[in-house]
């Protein structure tokens, strides 16, 4: 095995469980998200430095969604075709 996401979607856990209050610590303010999103942050170093002791060959994924979207003020029918969603959205 040489690929790993050592912490999967640090931004969403973040998001959902210290500025949203959904899961885990249930928090609901911005110095949960951003103390969150710290330790995560904190976490996937520290993992990736304990891989790489092990597999020096290793090779790191990080994944998050894309949670920004920007709305545009034109109807449909007034897009251009490579506007529709089919043609503009993509997983990156």
């Amino acid at each position: 095995m040489q690929l790993y996401t050592p912490v999967n979607e640090m931004y969403v856990t973040a998001l959902f469980s210290a500025r949203y209050g959904w899961w885990n610590e249930q928090m609901a303010s911005d110095r949960g998200f951003v103390t969150a999103l710290k330790h995560l942050a904190k976490a996937n170093v520290l993992a990736m430095e304990a891989i790489l002791e092990v597999r020096p060959d290793a090779i790191f994924i990080q994944s998050d969604p894309r949670s920004i979207s920007t709305p545009t003020a034109r109807p449909p029918s007034a897009r251009p075709r490579s506007a529709t969603p089919s043609a503009s959205c993509r997983w990156t």
